[in-house]
C-alpha cells in the first residue's frame, strides 16, 4: 500500500489529515493480522466444532439440539448488536487518526506554540481528543465485555439445563452415566469453538469498515511512471523544445470554486518568466501544475506538442527543478538531501550545485561540512540557509527548466542578488513565482495574476515599481 501511495496524484492529499492517512496503514495492518491469525483458528475451530456436535448428536440429539439453541440465541444477539460495534469502531479509527494529526502539528509547530505561549490550548485540546478516544475504547471494551458475560452466561444457563435433563435421562434408563460424561465433555469443546466462530465471523463484519478505508486508497488511480527504472535512476536527456499551458483551468473538486481559469503560458528554451499577483491569486497553483504535480481540470500543458495527460506527467516532473514554498529537507546529512539520498552521490556535482546556491562556503564552516545532519524539517539551519540547500538539490538533478516558487525570499538582498546571477549564467529555463521585485527583474518576461485569471503580462521592463 505504500508503493500504491507513493504512485498516487498528488491532489488526493490535499485537504487530508496526516493522522488519517497513517491510521489507515493501521486498518491495514487489522486486516492481516484477523486474515493471519483469525481465519486460520476460526478454520480450525470450525473443523473441531463440526466434529464435537457430531459426537454429541451421535450421543443424544435431544441434548444436542438444546446446546444448538443457546448457540443459535448468542449468534443471533451478535448480529443484532454489530450496528453499536461498527459505530463505535468508526468513531474510534476518526478520533485516532485526530489524535495522531494533533500531535504531529504540535511538533512541528513547537517554536510557534512556545512563542505564542499557546501550550495549555493545545494541551486543552489534545486532553479532549484523547478523552474522546478513551471513551470510544470503553465503548468498544464494554461491548467485548458484554458479549463475554453473555456467552457464560448462557453456557451456564445451557450446561444447568443439560446436566438437569441428562440426570433425568439416567434415572429413567434412557442415558447412560458414562454417556452423559462423555456428552458433556464434547459438549465443553462444541461450545467453546463455536463461540470463537461466532466472534471470529463478527470481527470479520466489522474488517469491512477497515476494508473501505484501505480500498479507499487502492482503488485510486496511480500515475503511469515510465520512467523509473529497477534501480531507481531516470532516463531521458532532460530537453525541452517548448511548454505551452493552454486555456488552464483548475479546482481541487466540482464542489470548489476555480483557483485558476483561462491560464494561458508559453516557455521556450532558455526562456524566464515571473509570475507575480498578489497572494491568493493562483500563482503557486500554475507553478504545481507546470511542473506536474497537479492534473488542470480543463485545459491541458503541452510539452514539445505532446498533451501531457496522466502518464506523462512524471516525463514533465523529469526535466524540471522545483523549491516549493512548504518543501522541507529530510532526516539526514546535507550531502544526502542535496543527492536525495542516491546511493553514490557525485560529490563534485553536490559542491558545485551548493556553490551556484552561494552555501558552499557556510556549510563548509560546519563541524562536519557536507555530513552535517539536519531535521526532517531542517531545524537546525536558518531559513535562509534552508532554502539554499532546497536550491541546490533542484539543481543537482539537471534539470532544464527551474520553477522557484519564493525560492529566494528569506535571503538579504545581495545574497539573492548573487543566487538569481549564478542561476542565470546556467542557462536554464525558469519559471520563478515572487514578489520581491529583485527575483522579478531577473527573468525577461513576467505574467500577472488576479482572481486566477491573467490580467497583465508583458516584458520586465514594462514594471516601473516593485510589485507587492
Amino acid at each position: 500500500m505504500f508503493s500504491h501511495i507513493l504512485k498516487l496524484n498528488y491532489s488526493f492529499f490535499s485537504g487530508r489529515l496526516f493522522g488519517d492517512v497513517l491510521s489507515r496503514f493501521e486498518s491495514l495492518d487489522e486486516i492481516i493480522k484477523v486474515v493471519t491469525s483469525v481465519f486460520l483458528i476460526s478454520y480450525i475451530d470450525g473443523v473441531m466444532a463440526l466434529f464435537t456436535m457430531a459426537m454429541m448428536f451421535a450421543y443424544s440429539w435431544k441434548l444436542a439440539l438444546l446446546s444448538c439453541v443457546s448457540l443459535i440465541f448468542y449468534a443471533l444477539l451478535r448480529t443484532v448488536r454489530v450496528a453499536p460495534l461498527h459505530g463505535a469502531t468508526a468513531q474510534q479509527i476518526a478520533l485516532k487518526a485526530r489524535q495522531e494529526t494533533h500531535l504531529m502539528e504540535t511538533v512541528r509547530g513547537l517554536r510557534t506554540i512556545k512563542l505564542f505561549q499557546e501550550e495549555t490550548l493545545r494541551l486543552r485540546e489534545w486532553i479532549n481528543i484523547a478523552t474522546a478516544q478513551l471513551n470510544a475504547s470503553g465503548r468498544l471494551s464494554n461491548a467485548s465485555e458484554f458479549y463475554q458475560v453473555l456467552s457464560g452466561s448462557l453456557t451456564g444457563t445451557e450446561r444447568i439445563g443439560i446436566v438437569w435433563w441428562g440426570a433425568a435421562m439416567v434415572i429413567h434408563g434412557d442415558f447412560s452415566v458414562g454417556g452423559l460424561v462423555a456428552f458433556l465433555a464434547y459438549r465443553e469443546q462444541a461450545d467453546k469453538r463455536i463461540v470463537n466462530v461466532i466472534d471470529a465471523v463478527s470481527k470479520t463484519r466489522l474488517l469491512q469498515m477497515h476494508l473501505r478505508r484501505v480500498v479507499e486508497i487502492t482503488s485510486e488511480e496511480p500515475e503511469e511512471n515510465r520512467l523509473l527504472i529497477q534501480n531507481g535512476s531516470r532516463s531521458g536527456d532532460k530537453e525541452f523544445r517548448e511548454i505551452r499551458a493552454e486555456n488552464i483551468a483548475f479546482r481541487y473538486s466540482s464542489d470548489d470554486k476555480y483557483i485558476l481559469k483561462g491560464v494561458d503560458l508559453r516557455l521556450s528554451r532558455l526562456d524566464s518568466v515571473a509570475i507575480i499577483g498578489p497572494s491568493g491569486s493562483g500563482k503557486t497553483t500554475l507553478a504545481q501544475i507546470l511542473a506536474g504535480l497537479l492534473r488542470p481540470s480543463l485545459g491541458q500543458v503541452v510539452l514539445d506538442g505532446r498533451v501531457c495527460v496522466s502518464s506523462a506527467l512524471p516525463e514533465l516532473r523529469d526535466i524540471c527543478g522545483t523549491v516549493m514554498q512548504d518543501d522541507y529537507l529530510f532526516n539526514g546529512t546535507i550531502i544526502e538531501n542535496v543527492s536525495f539520498f542516491e546511493d553514490r552521490p557525485d560529490l563534485e556535482r553536490v559542491t558545485e550545485c551548493l556553490s551556484t546556491a552561494c552555501i558552499v562556503d557556510e556549510v563548509n564552516d560546519m563541524p562536519a561540512q557536507g555530513y552535517t545532519r539536519v531535521g526532517d524539517m531542517g531545524s537546525t539551519l536558518s531559513g535562509g540557509q534552508r532554502q539554499r540547500i532546497l536550491l541546490a538539490r533542484a539543481l543537482y538533478r539537471k534539470p532544464a527548466i527551474l520553477i522557484l516558487d519564493e525560492a529566494t525570499s528569506q535571503l538579504d538582498i545581495a545574497t539573492e542578488r548573487r543566487v538569481v546571477n549564478n542561476i542565470k549564467a546556467l542557462g536554464l529555463a525558469r519559471i520563478c513565482v515572487a514578489h520581491r521585485y529583485e527575483t522579478i527583474k531577473s527573468c525577461e518576461r513576467f505574467l500577472s495574476l488576479s482572481g486566477g485569471k491573467i490580467i497583465r503580462r508583458g516584458a520586465v521592463e514594462e514594471l516601473e515599481r516593485p510589485v507587492a
